[in-house]
This record gives structure tokens, C-alpha cells and sequence, in this order.
């Protein structure tokens, strides 16, 4: 006979370091929430009915560990469970910003021979390249540094088996365009 497989999602509960608790109800995102897959809004939760996603903005006031409680409930049919899970996809943190700025002025002086301060407007462009960069991996369904069919590899010939391609942060791809980024300026070809 036929059935469904859902998950219905009530809430998300974030303590913060000091204690302090706030709760995100499902059926009422906050704005630029996103949802992906079918489902419905119903009085008291989300009800995904296929693979799906429902993305929640949120950023971090106070610097500490951060406990995050998701509420939710599966409607099981036949022998496979529902899978439901929860993954944080943060944007850059602010307290790594000096860390990829400073990374950044030594890839200018190593690969285009340049000495630039952290406030240097190059070093701002290259800068918003990163953010640009992260923001773009962050709308890729797989996380891996292998984005088949649109990114590959044509070498066959090369060793997959001790290549590790995830990219769980994404932060392995955003490097990777960077690269990219420095290893094509007209200074570091032909200089």
C-alpha cells in the first residue's frame, strides 16, 4: 500500500555561552529564510514530504560555545527511517577576518611581489573575493572540492584515493579560487 516519509520540523533552540535562550519557530522563519524541497506549513510545524532543506539566518552576538537544539519528528513508512539532521553553515566569523587578511598579504608578496597593509584597497578587493568566493560554495548541493559535472579533473591518470576532496567549511574551495586568483594576474606570469 502507499504512504509517506516525512520529517515536520517545530523549532530551534539556541543557548548561548552566558545561558541565555532564544527559539526559532519553524512555521514562522524569520526573513530570508530559505526553503528547498516539498512540503507544507502547518499550524504548529514545517512538514518536508521529499529531500529538502530549510535554511535559517542567524549570527552570533557573544563570542563561546553555543548549544543548538533542533525539535523535530519523523513519519515513518516501510523499513528505511526518516533522516533528519541539522548542520550549521556559518558565514566568515569575524574574529578570522585578520587571520585571512594577514594569509592574504603573504600570498601578494609570495606570488605577485607586493607589500601591502592590511587597510590596503587591493588587499580589500581580494578580500571581498574570499566573501564572494564562500558565498558561492555555499549554494553547491555538495560540499566536496569535486563539483561534477561543472568542475573536474581532465587528468584520468591522477590518484583520487589520497586526494581528500571534502570540504565540510568550504573554506578548501575558497583557497582554491584564490589560488587560482593569483596564479593567473599578469604579474605572476610574466614577472
Amino acid at each position: 500500500s502507499e504512504g509517506d516519509r516525512q520529517a515536520k520540523f517545530d523549532r530551534v533552540e539556541i543557548i548561548g555561552p552566558d545561558g541565555a535562550v532564544s527559539s526559532i519557530e519553524i512555521e514562522a522563519l524569520p526573513a530570508g529564510s530559505k526553503i528547498a524541497g516539498c512540503g507544507h506549513q502547518a499550524a504548529d510545524y514545517y512538514q518536508l514530504s521529499c529531500s529538502g532543506s530549510i535554511q535559517i539566518p542567524w549570527s552570533v552576538t557573544l563570542a563561546g560555545d553555543y548549544l543548538i537544539k533542533l525539535f523535530a519528528a519523523g513519519e515513518q513508512y516501510g523499513p528505511d527511517p526518516v533522516r533528519i539532521g541539522l548542520a550549521l553553515t556559518a558565514a566568515l566569523p569575524n574574529a578570522q577576518n585578520e587571520k585571512i587578511k594577514q594569509q592574504l598579504q603573504t600570498m601578494h608578496k609570495q606570488l605577485l611581489g607586493e607589500t601591502l597593509a592590511l587597510d590596503d584597497p587591493e588587499l580589500a578587493y581580494s578580500y571581498e573575493l574570499v566573501e564572494e568566493a564562500f558565498a558561492y560554495r555555499l549554494t553547491l548541493d555538495n560540499a566536496g572540492l569535486n563539483q561534477w559535472p561543472a568542475q573536474q579533473c581532465s587528468n584520468q591518470n591522477w590518484q583520487v584515493s589520497n586526494f581528500d576532496t571534502s570540504d565540510a567549511t568550504r573554506m578548501k574551495g575558497v583557497w582554491m579560487t584564490l589560488l587560482t586568483y593569483f596564479m593567473t594576474d599578469f604579474r605572476f606570469l610574466h614577472e
